[in-house]
């Protein structure tokens, strides 16, 4: 599936978790465990295990490992973006995040049109 088929189904596309970019990337590396997708990261189980609780949000490193292995479904800074305003406090600040994201999508929905 492609990203704007993928975004277009998805109504949470914009504001997208790290727990679910996690497990997008255990599917995509044919990997079942948080451990095993760690090491294929290169990362700690329990760095893993932080993003995945929310106590941390992903920095502007993993955020870039998780769009290498999820290329294919989301363009080049989705990832980064997301996880942007999920820990934005700001209500402002992240609403305006969500139509910069929000724009994006829609470019790139008439770019695959």
């Amino acid at each position: 599936m492609s990203f704007t088929e993928h975004a277009m189904n998805d109504p949470e596309a914009i504001n997208l978790t790290a727990a679910r970019f996690l497990d997008e990337a255990k599917v995509e590396l044919n990997v079942t465990t948080d451990y095993q997708l760690a090491q294929k990261l290169e990362v700690s189980r329990s760095r893993l295990s932080n993003y995945r609780s929310g106590r941390k949000s992903p920095d502007a490193d993993m955020c870039i490992r998780l769009e290498k292995v999820l290329e294919k479904k989301y363009p080049k800074g989705h990832i980064l973006m997301s996880v942007r305003i999920a820990r934005t406090a700001d209500p402002q600040e992240k609403m305006r995040w969500e139509e910069i994201v929000g724009e994006r999508l829609e470019h790139w929905r008439l770019k695959d049109v």
